[in-house]
């Protein structure tokens, strides 16, 4: 009976501590740094897309790359969720997870302003 008990406990113990963990895991924020050669000064766009059915992307934030071609995001997430990062019509999509530190170091990119985007939809090189 004793024993029960002590099982009994030490499972409540085990859900609440885990139940804290993940609490504590979705109030941290995940944070996206970068370096990407060839987009000094222009704007980088850290979107979402909160409808899957749609896949319509909205824009969280919106920052100018520094001169050292370096970029840095700080988003709130409560779940694992893809985010688009995306300069002009380049861009590239990834997985982040509350709480995670995200290093991105990319190639020098050459914007070409003769792409059609509705025809090729270029990538990111990071």
């Amino acid at each position: 009976m004793i024993m029960n008990k002590r099982i009994a406990v030490f499972a409540v113990y085990i859900l609440c501590y885990c139940f804290f963990l993940q609490k504590v895991a979705a109030y941290n924020p995940a944070v996206i740094n970068g370096t990407l050669r060839g987009a000094e000064g222009k704007e980088i766009h850290l979107m979402v897309s909160p409808n899957y059915l749609s896949d319509e992307p909205v824009t969280l934030q919106k920052k100018l790359i520094e001169s050292d071609g370096c970029f840095s995001f700080e988003i709130q997430v409560s779940a694992i969720i893809p985010v688009t990062l995306s300069i002009n019509f380049y861009e590239i999509t990834f997985f982040v997870a509350p709480g995670e530190h995200y290093s991105l170091n990319g190639k020098t990119v050459l914007f070409d302003n003769s792409i059609n985007p509705f025809i090729v939809h270029p990538r990111l090189p990071l």
